[in-house]
């Protein structure tokens, strides 16, 4: 007897190409084939023996199958052709089945309602976290098998319970807990959409309390949090003298612009020219006295509203001066340009010139844990002046419904303040209410409104 030909040899690489294959019939195994006709077009059939005679199932066209990718459409083909082996082996002819199917309503799969989900948020969402969501489902959901030999992706959203989630979740719950976290707190979001979507019925299976906490560790006990690293402010002096020591390239300028600013480092690689104003005057290049920032670009950060919808930031005349230099080495409209065509530095290359100043663990983001340090330590001012530099969001709704001042000249002593530290090292108390009634002593009462803190 002729050895049984082995199941799903079509690989991964082969499924990515299927699209430029030539004519011509190709096994997966299992009586799965790939037929490419000679007009360009392809198919999925299923071939088997029934009461002694050849059966061909036609299971669709490549783009037809679940998904338009080509390594989908292998997915779906095999799941498909795994179902109608189990009805041979059970005696019952898969033509039959794909009738009684085809008389029901189509099911969703979870893959469709969760890219839906995606496409719904994706305009709210900071592209940071859409991307890290649509990655984390391609790793740790859509490709994972389950004991009946299909995908989680694949799944109808309506037969997914507790013990398909368990599987996705399991084999990464103690090796990287805060990405299987996020992974549960996606998968709950999704199939809470899918009850909205009527798509499903029932308890949702991915929650916690109540469901999930019975079958595993809680995350503390698997994983201890840690703060992002960062400098105390006492030797950011020294950090900052040994960076103006160095050739200031791209990513050590953008650092140097967001250690003073002190904004996240993703705002500040992606920062354009046009959200300073600059104009070109017989003097030089002469910017705005205010970094105005998009709120597509604070979106997902903070919930503060201001006029127009833009978040300003004091210039101050060291981050001029950063701009002034880039000014003249600019090469697109980012202000810190990447090596790639009309690209800005990447998050990843400051990251790696902040850490060859220093031996002690750091991150682009403990900087502005420094800047708060520093703040809580040494200058006299409202939490909510230093907060609103960081660009946070703090109290109740009955406060902010009250509070509306954006504090922006606090804000520019403050950072005035923090960039003369960085410079002289001398850890002296700084009054910041103080320099603000010396600076606008002779402007109009309304201009004081904000100095009642």
């Amino acid at each position: 007897m002729a050895k049984r030909r082995e199941k799903e040899r079509l690989t991964a690489v082969t499924a990515d190409n299927v699209a430029k294959a030539i004519p011509g019939k190709y096994c997966d195994g299992g009586g799965l084939w790939l037929i490419v006709r000679k007009s360009g077009s392809k198919s999925w059939v299923f071939r088997f023996m029934l009461n002694g005679k050849a059966v061909t199932m036609g299971l669709g066209s490549v783009d037809d199958v679940s998904f338009a990718r080509a390594k989908a459409s292998l997915a779906g083909a095999r799941d498909k052709a795994h179902e109608y082996r189990k009805l041979l082996e059970d005696g019952k002819d898969p033509r039959d089945s794909r009738v009684a199917r085809l008389a029901k309503p189509a099911s969703f799969t979870f893959r469709q309602d969760a890219e839906k989900y995606l496409g719904n948020h994706e305009a709210g969402w900071v592209p940071d976290y859409l991307f890290a969501s649509r990655r984390r489902l391609e790793i740790h959901v859509y490709p994972i098998v389950m004991d009946d030999g299909r995908r989680f992706g694949n799944l109808p959203v309506g037969e997914i319970d507790t013990s398909e989630v368990l599987t996705v979740l399991q084999p990464i719950w103690g090796k990287t807990n805060p990405t299987a976290q996020f992974v549960r707190i996606l998968l709950e979001a999704i199939l809470d959409f899918s009850k909205f979507l009527k798509h499903r019925t029932g308890e949702n299976p991915a929650l916690w309390r109540g469901n999930l906490k019975h079958a595993l560790p809680r995350p503390g006990q698997v994983h201890k949090r840690k703060h992002r690293s960062a400098l105390h402010y006492s030797k950011m002096p020294a950090y900052f003298r040994n960076l103006l020591g160095h050739e200031m390239t791209t990513p050590r300028s953008a650092l140097e612009f967001d250690i003073y600013a002190p904004v996240r480092i993703d705002v500040a690689v992606r920062a354009e020219w046009e959200e300073f104003k600059p104009r070109e005057t017989p003097d030089g290049v002469k910017f705005a006295d205010r970094w105005t920032i998009p709120e597509e670009k604070m979106k997902g950060y903070m919930n503060i509203e201001y006029p127009d919808g833009k978040y300003e930031v004091p210039l101050i005349k060291p981050m001029i001066n950063v701009l002034e230099r880039m000014w003249y080495l600019r090469e697109n409209n980012y202000v810190f340009s990447g090596k790639y065509f009309g690209s800005h530095v990447t998050k990843d290359a400051v990251l790696r010139s902040a850490k060859q100043l220093t031996t002690e663990e750091i991150t682009t983001h403990g900087f502005r844990s420094s800047f708060s340090s520093w703040s809580d330590g040494c200058a006299f001012v409202h939490d909510w002046v230093m907060e609103m530099c960081l660009g946070h969001s703090l109290g109740t709704d009955t406060d902010k419904a009250y509070r509306r001042s954006d504090l922006f000249e606090k804000r520019r002593l403050l950072m005035e303040a923090w960039g003369e530290y960085l410079i002289s090292g001398k850890a002296v108390p700084v009054d910041i209410k103080a320099r603000f009634m010396e600076r606008f002593k002779d402007q109009p009462l309304l201009l004081l409104a904000d100095a009642a803190e």
